[in-house]
């Protein structure tokens, strides 16, 4: 696991803009084929949607990025790859996520961005996990970013040296 801090969103934004360019070139050189599954977790308001924007306007400067918090799914697509935004907030049930075509998107070419994976029970497979916890400062924020699987593992040890922060 990793940690670190930031103090505004703009600092946010550029946390996800590291991870973004550090998946953007893994496309470009071809070592991610097919997708991978980013889960974010954080109270209302933690700054998940701030830290996918980061992410996204790395591959896709310039794109609006919103929280998909009603239409559950926005997706942005680049001639690198494609991002798709899930919000599972209001959804109960494992089958509403699949109605909605939740998992067919990892095995793409595509990274799947998850904001409130705990809203329904499944095993995930292998992911990088991002959990953004508010501080004692307003805009401070705690960033603990955790992985499961090999490829994903690997993936954290390059962000542990990018974002020159703290291991536990």
């Amino acid at each position: 696991m990793i940690k670190f801090t930031t103090i505004s969103r703009q600092e946010t934004e550029r946390a996800g803009k590291k991870l973004g360019e550090c998946l953007g070139e893994k496309f470009r050189k071809e070592e991610l084929l097919e997708g991978m599954t980013i889960l974010l977790k954080g109270e209302l308001g933690a700054g998940k949607t701030t830290y996918i924007r980061g992410v996204i306007r790395a591959v896709i400067p310039g794109e609006r990025v919103t929280s998909p918090s009603y239409t559950l799914i926005n997706e942005y697509t680049s001639s690198l790859l494609s991002f798709v935004h899930a919000d599972l907030y209001r959804l109960q049930q494992q089958e509403e996520a699949e109605h909605i075509g939740l998992f067919e998107y990892p095995h793409r070419r595509s990274v799947l961005l998850v904001e409130w994976p705990e809203r329904i029970s499944i095993d995930w497979g292998n992911y990088l996990e991002i959990e953004i916890n508010r501080g004692r400062q307003e805009r401070k924020r705690i960033l603990k970013i955790r992985a499961a699987g090999k490829r994903e593992k690997n993936l954290l040890e390059e962000l542990n040296g990018i974002y020159e922060c703290g291991r536990d």
